[in-house]
């Protein structure tokens, strides 16, 4: 989990992006954020979909990358996040 953590707070420091700009573009708090950060709160999977989408990166990249030991898994991993991508962007136009 420190993995995740650490990549995502690297991810969102490499796009100049902070934590209450982040919880604005994703729906959340900035002590949110800052608690998956820190590690006070855990991550789930659907936190996790919505902090890619609001990094506009794979969700796959907040693993390991020795946990995709094979490229079609990774292939398949970002092809499911920008379909999370493209679904969250439409519901944003609708409301």
């Amino acid at each position: 989990m420190n993995d995740i953590r650490n990549n995502l707070v690297r991810i969102r420091k490499e796009k100049g992006i902070s934590q209450r700009e982040l919880a604005k573009r994703v729906g959340m708090t900035q002590a949110a954020i800052n608690h998956f950060e820190t590690g006070k709160r855990n991550l789930n999977i659907n936190s996790l979909y919505k902090l890619a989408a609001g990094l506009n990166v794979p969700v796959c990249d907040f693993f390991p990358k020795s946990d995709y030991p094979t490229t079609s898994s990774k292939q398949l991993c970002e092809y499911f996040t920008l379909e999370l991508i493209y679904e969250l962007e439409r519901r944003e136009k609708q409301e």
